[in-house]
């Protein structure tokens, strides 16, 4: 019998599609931000994407960053990136974040650590 594509095991050239210097950036800079190892954040990003979407993961995050609003805290947390962009969050919970960010930052928090602590949150939801 013969063996089709989708049926093996795709996960050496997807690793092969996110070791590319653009997706190694993307990476990096993600991985930095969030606080989680690079390693485990290609590990999510194969389980959840298929080959090509993988590959436009670049372009996506650029895109996330060429619309980048100081102001606004779903950019700061970056919850329109995990939702819109790179989908691993679902809207209902950056929802609930942003509003607990801003409901810290209402009730007198550094807006700094606020935002800060909204990250860990969402890299919680996201790395279970």
């Amino acid at each position: 019998m013969t063996a089709f594509i989708y049926e093996k095991d795709l996960s050496n050239m997807k690793l092969k599609i996110l070791m590319s210097p653009f997706h190694t950036r993307m990476v990096d800079e993600i991985s930095k931000k969030y606080d989680v190892s690079p390693t485990r954040l290609r590990k999510i990003l194969m389980e959840n994407f298929d080959m090509s979407y993988l590959e436009n993961l670049p372009a996506r995050f650029n895109a996330w960053k060429s619309v980048k609003c100081e102001e606004g805290l779903d950019y700061a947390v970056g919850a329109t990136l995990f939702v819109d962009y790179i989908p691993l969050l679902s809207e209902k919970d950056a929802e609930i974040v942003i509003e607990k960010v801003k409901n810290e930052i209402d009730s007198g928090t550094d807006r700094d650590a606020a935002i800060l602590a909204a990250r860990e949150e969402i890299a919680g939801m996201i790395w279970r």
